[in-house]
């Protein structure tokens, strides 16, 4: 299971970087940010910034995540053995990777949504679900967390 969860998460990044690029493509010049109440953009900003700060956001969480793995790394000893015979600090360790994949696949999912939503071509509402899918998925994951903290062995 934990090199299942590796695997995703750094199949993940060059699929991030796939759909960003696509998105980037697929954007007009100007993204609306905000909307008013007619439908038309309120405020948009330039593509460029859309994507370089997404990429930085990327980024950012990888890194912060990855660091502070790194930083518990000395405090528990990180094995390959089975799922079921690690420690629960050794369990919680490896759940960080599985955080940084369930963010990667939120950004995944939300810059194709925003480059859809965007897009003169293709009709958003379609995909709608992916809007609600992320919540869901980081609210399932916090909640492995709290039962790997507190109530497995």
């Amino acid at each position: 299971m934990i090199k299942i969860i590796k695997f995703k998460y750094w199949a993940s990044v060059p699929i991030f970087l796939a759909t960003i690029l696509y998105v980037y493509a697929l954007l007009p010049t100007d993204i609306g940010v905000m909307y008013d109440d007619n439908g038309s953009a309120s405020y948009s900003i330039n593509k460029s910034y859309f994507f370089y700060a997404y990429f930085a956001l990327f980024i950012l969480t990888n890194g912060l995540i990855r660091a502070y793995q790194h930083m518990i790394l000395p405090k528990s000893e990180i094995s390959m053995e089975s799922y079921d015979q690690l420690s629960k600090e050794q369990k919680i360790y490896h759940w960080w990777t599985g955080l940084s994949l369930v963010f990667n696949v939120i950004y995944i999912f939300s810059s194709f949504y925003i480059g859809l939503y965007n897009s003169r071509d293709v009709n958003p509402d379609h995909y709608v679900a992916l809007v609600y899918l992320c919540p869901i998925i980081l609210i399932g994951w916090v909640f492995y967390f709290f039962y790997l903290k507190f109530i497995s062995k």
